[in-house]
């Protein structure tokens, strides 16, 4: 039934006759009709930009064209090295670009072919099939989306910095996580495996590494900072030395001239404003992406081993006070800092999510080790084996 539906909402994809006659004649090499507008179709923008096989992604092209979408729809899971790996990197993703009209969209779907691609080399490794040269493909491709979706990040950046703040959060976030799955699949196994697997590894891990923040001091740390060793007012120092704290602009605009600095007022309490929406905004995306990884957990519970699942619910409950400290420190104006705490949590949830769907689609106790190593518990891996990239 399921099965069904999806051919039936695939076949309501529909390309229009001047765009079928325009593939038709980039396909066959026939001459366009004289009506067909010259400007290309966007369908063409990402055509043949990542293919590899110049035979096969011309005939897996015409399937999509004549045999409608349930070929794009099977396409969907296909993997390096499989006939319809063309389809899904020419035709599914093309579409999915095409049809992202705004920044934060562009964005959005250039993160996620930017995951796609490692989460195709995680499942190669585990299978070990991830051959060296297969490793060095995905790893210069993963680069490229990597790449654009940093550039789009940027864009976004002049209209929306708590987005662009987001889309950049749960990228470094994501890619952590699965530089480190990576790096547990390159031990053991074949030769050529662990080459493959080191190659991508090594590219996530070095863009990882690249856009790493400061770390964020521990939760209990922060909460329990008092006015005399806080070089920053928090929460708690702010309901202690209210006088001294110039972080909200109700204090900036107290001790300003009512008329000569009044311009400066209002442009603090304007800065005030934007920050306090942005902390807002940044707390919104934390919440959706918890109960993301909530609904993730919940549903593969029972497949997780005891050690899992305490380790994940600790984690939840340090996410839950992360989400609590924002709250606190939002509503007595320290936006700043509130938006970091959100953003933290925002990281935190990321990771947890990553790591229950990429236990579920490898099959693998990948949580435990991890979780381990994360909190300085002896782990069986090590990432400092991964080779350099070129």
């Amino acid at each position: 039934m399921e099965l069904n539906n999806l051919k039936t909402e695939s076949a309501k994809l529909r390309l229009t006759p001047q765009e079928k006659n325009a593939m038709k004649a980039r396909i066959f090499g026939m001459p366009s009709p004289a009506q067909i507008s010259p400007k290309q179709s966007p369908y063409f923008i990402f055509s043949f930009q990542f293919m590899q096989a110049r035979i096969l992604a011309p005939l897996a092209v015409v399937l999509v064209v004549f045999a409608g979408g349930g070929t794009a729809a099977a396409a969907q899971g296909a993997l390096p090295g499989d006939v319809l790996y063309p389809v899904k990197i020419s035709v599914n993703e093309a579409v999915e670009a095409a049809l992202a009209t705004t920044p934060v969209a562009r964005a959005e779907v250039s993160v996620k072919h930017t995951v796609r691609r490692v989460e195709e080399a995680e499942v190669l490794a585990a299978r070990g099939e991830l051959t060296a040269e297969t490793g060095e493909k995905l790893a210069a491709t993963f680069e490229v989306h990597a790449q654009s979706a940093s550039e789009l990040a940027d864009k976004v950046e002049a209209e929306d910095p708590a987005a662009a703040e987001s889309l950049r959060t749960k990228l470094e976030s994501s890619l952590s996580a699965h530089g480190e799955i990576l790096a547990m699949l390159t031990v053991g196994g074949a030769a050529a495996n662990q080459e493959g697997t080191g190659a991508v590894a090594a590219r996530v891990l070095s863009r990882t590494i690249a856009s790493a923040r400061p770390a964020v001091a521990p939760i209990a740390m922060r909460a329990a900072k008092t006015a005399p060793a806080s070089t920053e007012p928090t929460a708690m120092s702010m309901s202690l030395s209210v006088a001294s704290d110039t972080a909200t602009s109700a204090q900036a605009t107290a001790t300003v001239a009512p008329e000569a600095d009044m311009a400066i007022g209002d442009e603090q309490g304007e800065e005030e404003r934007e920050r306090e929406q942005s902390a807002i905004r940044i707390r919104i995306r934390a919440i959706e992406q918890v109960a993301a990884a909530r609904a993730q957990f919940d549903d593969n519970k029972d497949d997780l081993p005891g050690s899992a699942i305490t380790q994940v619910s600790g984690e939840f409950a340090a996410i839950e006070q992360l989400m609590e400290l924002g709250s606190t420190t939002l509503a007595t104006g320290h936006f700043t800092e509130a938006q970091n705490d959100y953003a933290e949590a925002l990281r935190r949830a990321v990771k947890i999510d990553v790591l229950l769907r990429a236990q579920t689609r490898l099959q693998q106790n990948i949580i435990s080790p991890i979780l381990e190593r994360a909190t300085g518990v002896e782990s069986s891996y090590e990432i400092n084996i991964l080779p350099a990239s070129n």
